[in-house]
């Protein structure tokens, strides 16, 4: 008997999932991602820009250009206009994770139909690290790529130019959204859009030839008008002179990496390791089932047995060994490598294949026998990719849940900041530095001047090209230190940083944890503690 798995109960686990995955997000006060409280305020800046109670005229400019990043900052900013910032950001995530399993069923009904199911194991990578790291307009960007491929590949075969504007209006989005997703997708669009015309080629004549050589041209035509806004952000970022060296070096690392699925793991002491495991296990054995009925074809030819679904399988290879060979970092973007096991991870999911079958045939002459595996029936697989979803959000409500103590004694003093002040943060290591990769409390001083108008001297955002805001030149503040990266400075805990010299220009010291002797020298000397909870501390300056 075959198995049919109805589309309403499809439904419904897709919902139900989707619910579920929102709960993290709203039963706790903050999310607790590492850059997130830093695009947070900067997006409140934004929003509040021409607001005269405050003084953000006078210490930003705004930087009006055709860069990506824009995406995640523009939204928080509108949102912001109505619902108070962290109401907005829960907003903005929460599309996101509605948006990112729809997008993906989109993209396989697009493909194969049969195999939509797999969208409840796509489910286990919304939480994944860059997420965490708080790469908002990166993260937020995949949905959008996946719904622009599905598309795409829907209409492929015969292309019209309303299409084609559709499909250009997308591509301007994810532009504006991440550099790194937008080129994927392009290079996607003109592989798959490649492989479309040859097959068509081989097969047909005459006017079929020339009706679809028309459809690859408007298709090709759709991504220009992107393209050039492409070029132009390129010739003036570091991008253009930029060193790029491929190193093979850290290529066993990076496989080990791959196979561990650490692109899910972001803490340490909150069982993701294990977590990781689980999920690199029931990808494992997706892959072996599709390979198995690949190989179990009746059709299938040891020589080459290519299907038009299989260009899939391609673009996974082919961001798979990028993923191997590029350097970590290349001009102002970093985390390449992340990013593209992320994106590499999806694709071969994509490829997978758990459509309804009843077993596999064995032809003469192979090693093949014949099979009915309960492991391979669908009804299981979609069990198995349910629990599987389910373990991954119970191990990231549980590590929500550790670390929402931790912020919030960080935070216990932002009642104390008053309007238009200045704001000097430093954070010292300690022992409830429980990450390897995520730290939540680097950037969460920005929720001391999230509401207030106060500005942050520890705001990195104004500082790189990438971002909607700019420092003004010749600002009156104390973060032009001459041969100094202000930021690292902040971060690193540099000594050329003598803060009796910065009474003057301060309003607020925060720190957190327990300062080394050369900066305690300095806060006990020029600076009066007027709060304190736990491992959070605020002084003023002694004036």
């Amino acid at each position: 008997m075959r198995f049919n798995f109805y589309p309403r109960t499809h439904d419904w686990l897709v919902i139900s999932l989707i619910l579920l995955y929102l709960v993290p997000i709203w039963i706790f006060q903050y999310i607790p991602t590492q850059d997130g409280p830093s695009h947070l305020n900067n997006a409140q800046i934004l929003s509040q820009y021409t607001n005269p109670t405050y003084n953000f005229q006078r210490i930003y400019e705004l930087r009006l250009e055709p860069f990506p990043n824009w995406l995640s900052h523009a939204g928080l900013a509108v949102l912001m206009q109505v619902f108070h910032p962290l109401i907005a950001e829960k907003i903005l995530v929460s599309l996101y994770i509605i948006g990112f399993p729809l997008s993906f069923i989109y993209f396989l009904g697009a493909v194969n139909p049969a195999n939509r199911s797999l969208g409840l194991f796509s489910f286990v990578f919304i939480y994944n690290y860059l997420f965490m790291m708080g790469f908002y307009n990166f993260v937020f960007s995949i949905p959008l790529a996946f719904w622009t491929l599905g598309y795409f590949w829907k209409h492929r075969r015969h292309f019209t130019f309303g299409q084609a504007s559709i499909l250009n209006f997308l591509l301007l989005i994810i532009y504006f959204g991440h550099i790194v997703i937008y080129l994927v997708v392009l290079g996607s669009i003109a592989f798959i859009a490649a492989i479309q015309f040859i097959s068509q080629w081989l097969s047909l004549h005459g006017d079929s030839i020339r009706e679809h050589v028309i459809s690859l041209s408007i298709s090709l035509f759709s991504l220009i008008p992107t393209f050039f806004i492409l070029i132009n952000y390129y010739l003036k970022s570091n991008f253009a002179t930029s060193a790029f060296r491929i190193d093979g070096s850290h290529i066993p690392s990076l496989f080990k990496q791959f196979i561990a699925m650490r692109i899910l793991v972001s803490y340490k002491s909150y069982g993701q390791d294990a977590i990781g495991l689980v999920v690199a296990a029931v990808f494992a054995i997706l892959f072996m089932i599709t390979i198995i009925k690949r190989v179990s074809r009746p059709d299938f030819s040891i020589h080459f047995s290519f299907r038009f679904e299989d260009c899939i399988l391609f673009l996974f290879l082919i961001l798979f060994t990028l993923y191997m060979l590029l350097p970590e970092a290349f001009g102002s973007g970093g985390f390449l490598n992340e990013r593209l096991a992320l994106l590499s991870c999806l694709f071969l999911l994509t490829w997978f294949d758990i459509s309804p079958s009843i077993g596999f045939i064995s032809k003469p002459g192979t090693f093949i026998p014949r099979l009915s595996l309960k492991l391979m029936h669908p009804p299981v697989l979609i069990i198995l990719c349910c629990l599987t979803s389910l373990t991954m959000l119970t191990g990231v409500t549980y590590s929500f849940a550790r670390i929402q103590p931790l912020l919030q004694e960080y935070t216990s003093g932002v009642e104390l900041i008053k309007p238009n002040t200045v704001v000097l943060p430093l954070n010292f290591s300690g022992d409830e530095n429980d990450t390897t990769r995520v730290d939540p409390l680097l950037h969460a001083n920005h929720y001391h001047t999230l509401t207030n108008g106060a500005i942050n001297l520890g705001n990195y955002e104004p500082f790189v090209d990438y971002f909607p805001l700019k420092f003004k030149s010749g600002l009156d503040l104390p973060i032009y230190l001459p041969g100094m990266n202000w930021a690292d400075v902040l971060r690193k805990h540099q000594h050329v940083l003598s803060l009796c010299s910065y009474t003057s220009m301060v309003n607020y010291l925060l720190i957190w944890n327990t300062p080394d002797e050369f900066f305690k020298t300095d806060i006990d000397l020029c600076y009066t503690q007027v709060y304190s909870n736990g491992r959070m501390k605020i002084y003023t300056p002694k004036r």
